[in-house]
Formats: C-alpha cells, sequence, structure tokens
C-alpha cells in the first residue's frame, strides 16, 4: 500500500521532472495523454437494501472521442494480463463509513477490519441492453451481500488502472476514480459529507492529470472515494506483524502526514508486503494553520456533527506467534474521541494531549461510551465557533504568524 504523501521540495522537484517526462506521452498514435483517454462512471446501484446482494451498472469511456464507451471485454486496455485493474468497493453508511458486517476480516484479500465489499469489474462483467440493443453499460453483482444490520446510505467505489502500449511495453495508467452514493434504509440517499476540495490538493501535488494517484496507481484524485477505506474503523493492522496498529482513517492520517516533521512522534503506516512508510520527514510547502489551503470553508469548525465516529487505535486483533487473527467487530475496538482524534494528529505532544483530556477527550475509548455520552469532549467550549478560541480563528492568526516568518509551533517542540 502506497499511502498518500506530501514531498519534500527535494521530492517534488524530482517529480516535476516526471511530470515533464510524462508529457511525452502526447505523442502516442492515440493522440492524448493516457490518462484522458478514459473516464469511469458510476450509474446505477440496484438491490441494495439490507440483506440483498448488490449490482452496479457502469461503464468506461472515452472523454476525447465524445464520451463513446469502451466494450471493456475485448479492449486490451483492460486485459488483466497486460496488467489493468478495476474494482467497485461497495461501502457503507455515508454519515461515517464503517463497513461493520462486510466480513473484510474474513474474506478480503489481505484480511483487514471495516473495509468495503470489494467487486472485481473485470470478473465477468455483463453487458447491458435496452430495446435488444447494447448500451454501453455494464454490470457486476458483489460476491456477498450487504449486510441485515445495515443502515443508512452507502457508497459504490469506482477504482484501478488500465494500460496503454508505449513503445512495445504496457504502461500503466490511472485514471480518476469515481463514486455513486445509493440509499440502504434512507428514504432518499444521503450524501457523505464534504470536507475538502481535491483542486485544492492540485496546487501542491501539481496539475499533470490525475496528480493525486496512490495505492499502485489505482486510486485517483477523488476523496470520496479514499474515504471509505480509510474510514474511522480503519488501521494498518492487514499489514502489521508487531506492534502497536496506526489509525488510517483520513481525518487523523492525513492531518498526521501533513504534519510529519512538526510531530514530536513519528507517523508510521504499515503498507502493502510490509512497507514500512515512516512520513516524518514530510514537510508541508505552507503554513499548517492554514485550514483552508484544503478544507471547505466552514468545514473544519467546531463542534464536530454528532455522526462523526471516533479513530479506532486498537481493533483488539490478535499478534503472535500463533498467528494473526483480525477482529471485525467495531464494538470492542479502542478509539479516540472525534474532534481529539483530528487534533492530536498534528498536536501530538505530552502537553497538548494533557490538555485534550481534562477537556474530556479519551484515547481509548468504546464508540458505545462516546454514543451514550459517557465521554463526552468539551472542546467546542472554548474552540468552538464563535467562542474566545475559536479554532478558525486561532488557526488564522497562526497562519499569518507563519507567513510572516515565524514558527508557530517551535515553542511547542522545545517544551518536549
Amino acid at each position: 500500500m502506497h499511502i498518500f504523501r506530501v514531498f519534500s521540495t527535494r521530492f517534488r522537484r524530482i517529480f516535476a521532472v516526471c511530470a515533464v517526462l510524462a508529457g511525452a506521452w502526447v505523442t502516442l498514435s492515440r493522440g492524448a495523454v493516457p490518462s484522458a483517454l478514459f473516464q469511469y462512471n458510476v450509474l446505477e446501484v440496484t438491490n441494495s437494501q439490507p440483506g440483498q446482494t448488490p449490482s452496479v451498472r457502469f461503464s468506461v469511456t472515452d472523454p476525447t472521442n465524445g464520451n463513446a464507451p469502451y466494450d471493456i471485454t475485448v479492449h486490451d486496455s483492460f486485459n488483466t494480463a497486460n496488467g489493468a485493474r478495476l474494482f467497485i468497493q461497495i461501502g457503507w453508511d455515508t454519515r461515517d463509513y464503517h463497513n461493520t458486517g462486510s466480513q473484510s476480516e474474513t474474506l478480503n484479500s489481505p484480511k483487514n477490519a471495516a473495509q468495503p465489499i470489494p467487486v472485481n469489474a473485470l470478473a465477468s462483467p455483463q453487458k447491458h441492453y435496452i430495446n435488444g440493443a447494447w448500451d454501453g453499460s455494464f454490470v457486476v453483482t458483489a460476491p456477498r451481500p450487504i449486510p441485515a444490520t445495515a443502515q443508512g446510505s452507502g457508497n459504490a467505489a469506482m477504482e484501478g488502472r488500465l494500460v496503454e502500449l508505449v513503445g512495445g511495453v504496457w504502461v500503466q495508467v490511472a485514471v480518476r476514480s469515481a463514486f455513486k452514493f445509493f440509499a440502504i434504509t434512507d428514504p432518499s440517499t444521503v450524501p457523505r459529507r464534504a470536507v475538502v476540495d481535491v483542486n485544492k490538493c492540485k496546487n501542491c501535488h501539481g496539475s499533470v492529470a490525475p496528480p493525486l494517484v496512490v495505492h499502485g496507481n489505482n486510486r485517483a484524485e477523488e476523496v470520496m472515494v479514499c474515504v471509505g477505506c480509510h474510514n474511522p474503523n480503519a488501521t494498518d493492522i492487514a499489514y502489521r506483524t508487531s506492534g502497536k496498529e496506526t489509525p488510517i482513517d483520513f481525518k487523523n492520517m492525513i492531518h498526521a502526514i501533513h504534519a510529519g516533521r512538526m510531530r514530536h512522534n513519528p507517523e508510521v503506516i504499515i503498507g502493502f508486503g510490509g512497507s514500512v512508510n515512516d512520513f516524518s520527514y514530510v514537510d508541508f510547502p505552507a503554513s499548517l494553520a492554514d485550514c483552508q489551503r484544503c478544507h471547505i470553508p466552514g468545514a473544519y469548525s467546531l463542534p464536530l456533527g454528532k455522526n462523526v465516529l471516533g479513530t479506532t487505535v486498537d481493533t483488539r486483533s490478535v499478534l503472535d506467534a500463533g498467528g494473526k487473527v483480525v477482529d471485525g467487530d467495531p464494538t470492542n475496538d479502542l478509539n479516540i474521541t472525534p474532534t481529539a482524534a483530528v487534533c492530536s494528529a498534528c498536536h501530538d505532544g505530552n502537553e497538548a494531549r494533557r490538555h485534550m483530556v481534562e477537556k474530556g477527550a479519551s484515547f481509548g475509548a468504546l464508540q458505545q461510551s462516546i454514543d451514550s455520552g459517557r465521554v463526552r469532549e468539551r472542546c467546542a467550549t472554548c474552540h468552538g465557533a464563535g467562542r474566545e478560541e475559536d479554532v478558525v480563528k486561532v488557526h488564522a492568526e497562526e497562519a499569518r504568524e507563519s507567513s510572516s516568518g515565524q514558527d508557530v509551533h517551535e515553542e511547542e517542540r522545545d517544551d518536549h
């Protein structure tokens, strides 16, 4: 698993060179940069009620040719033997993803907790016909049903890489991921909250299409797809063989990665093949207090919505000489309370943590205790919208100080 990165100046220069080289792909016989030749489209999700096995109708089209559909059953760019991969991930609930009951801890490969149901879109896709004529789309069915206990709305996330023949060699092509929300028990579909603007990400990550590509060219430039797997109940347990689990919940992980150099404790995530992803080298190229560098205005104000789950730090999985057993039951997970999960991703020093705990935060609570109010954060009392220490106001002040050349976090680092 290649984790989302924010590169130092040196690495950004290297990738700028790569971007220039990538521009040479324009000379391909098909006349366009490979990524521009493909667009994923999730069109319809049916049989999506609790206990039903969902089917997803989708297409892949060519934006450079009037959105003409590809026949993925015969086109070489979709041939898995050439290196193509295309999946649809079925996840829930859009109020805050958790995928409880997906059986990912026993049936997915690799086994992991809180992951979506994967659907291989290149394994026997069925052409969809209207009045006897193929309409350019395909239908695939999930390998297992949505759990009978599932509620709310879900998301069908389409991700994967295609291939193009370049100089006699099949080259992987990253294509922007796509998604579609659908109702499970909701009377009408409830979308997942929007928090960041991916177009703002391009200011740092570049404009080569698509610029944000991770996980072996499989996931590209769509945060609404990322959060289905990088959800509050997810950790790096799938690849870990020792040590404490590290959360991969987006609200915690992305802040921690961007704050890599500032953190007291390195953010280390075990990824695909046991890779050790240490983000302590990351130096965010702007003020970390400039929330709107990434966020949509107002999306980071306190208090957080009651739907936002705590961030799991311990799934209660077993790591020992007898083999790993992944625990997929979220009711026994130990969690950081939601607001502290975000704030401690950057402010991870002892003094900051002590302050959060004094204000009701927990770094090892059951979700049931958070839901019932037995564990209750009081962060918004001081840091809420309009309060004296409004998180928006304080961060804005720190961003201004940072832009003037003052290191607003130096004092905190010196204290530890």
